[in-house]
């Protein structure tokens, strides 16, 4: 399992909506005053949680557009979350997303943190691209369960996964595990596809079978050898759609002139009836984390 190298408390970028979307299915129907407030609770128990893991309070905030780029190069692109909902799933976006934008819009900046970033028709992937890139003394941790992000990945840039608890992420875990580098990743899911965005690769070839013709250990006589081969055009397209960030993605700076207030916490926890994040343990862990009172 990988380690942060840095003597520097490290940055966690989160990946906000899925977080969201790893707290709904708990916690979706929990309301206070008919208001829905699960995924609110849900949100700052994982940012608190996670805060404490790693011992920082730098953090970032990406937030995906529904308004997609690539679905103008590409209409397939992530058709299949739209489109094939059952009518459970419908219910359930209609109490999520109102409480995404709570977060974002109001929350988030409310509590006082700065480094919160959204761009339009661009998804948070694009956006921890473009954070990743940025220089810093601190280690990064991406805090998703992405696979798409393992691209992200070098010395100083980790993930940690928010299905699979205290497992940090590291090139070296990458590289173990598949035997190429994380700047290579891009070329698999432009052979293989993308089923989690509905991005169709080459028919037949998996992820593992694009690494074996990228390393040169695929037999020119078997069948995905040649569907490869012929299917030039397929994974020209599919550069734009996994390669990251997107082209048309703004450079982005970080600001920790943080202004993180317990009285605003206290209010915020208070007016969405958060009741379990108004315990002195809670309390107790951001007054450590941020040093106020």
């Amino acid at each position: 399992m990988g380690r942060i190298r840095s003597t520097e408390p490290p940055i966690l970028i989160f990946d906000s909506h899925a977080i969201a979307h790893s707290v709904k299915f708990k916690l979706i129907h929990l309301a206070y005053e008919e208001q829905s407030v699960g995924v609110l609770l849900g949100f700052l128990r994982k940012i608190q949680s996670l805060a404490k893991i790693f011992e920082t309070n730098k953090i970032v905030f990406t937030w995906d557009s529904r308004r997609r780029a690539r679905s103008k190069i590409y209409p397939e692109y992530k058709l299949s979350r739209t489109t094939n909902k059952s009518a459970e799933m419908i219910a359930i976006d209609k109490l999520l997303y109102p409480q995404i934008n709570d977060l974002r819009f109001s929350i988030i900046p409310e509590l006082g943190f700065n480094n919160s970033f959204f761009q339009s028709g661009l998804e948070a992937d694009d956006l921890i691209a473009v954070i990743t890139s940025i220089p810093t003394d601190e280690d990064k941790v991406i805090i998703s369960s992405d696979h798409d992000l393992y691209q992200l990945l070098d010395n100083k840039t980790h993930m940690f996964s928010i299905m699979k608890k205290a497992k940090l992420y590291s090139i070296e875990d990458f590289k173990n595990d598949w035997d190429i580098e994380p700047t290579q990743w891009a070329e698999v899911k432009q052979i293989a596809g993308c089923g989690t965005d509905n991005v169709a690769g080459i028919s037949g070839v998996g992820e593992k079978t694009a690494v074996k013709y990228l390393k040169g250990n695929l037999k020119p006589t078997t069948k995905a050898y040649k569907n490869i081969e012929n299917g030039k055009e397929i994974i020209a397209r599919n550069e734009i759609l996994v390669k990251l960030p997107f082209p048309t993605t703004k450079p982005l700076a970080l600001d920790w002139n943080e202004n993180f207030k317990l009285i605003d916490y206290l209010r915020i926890a208070k007016k969405f009836g958060l009741n379990s994040m108004l315990n002195e343990k809670a309390i107790d862990t951001w007054t450590q984390l941020f040093n106020v009172q």
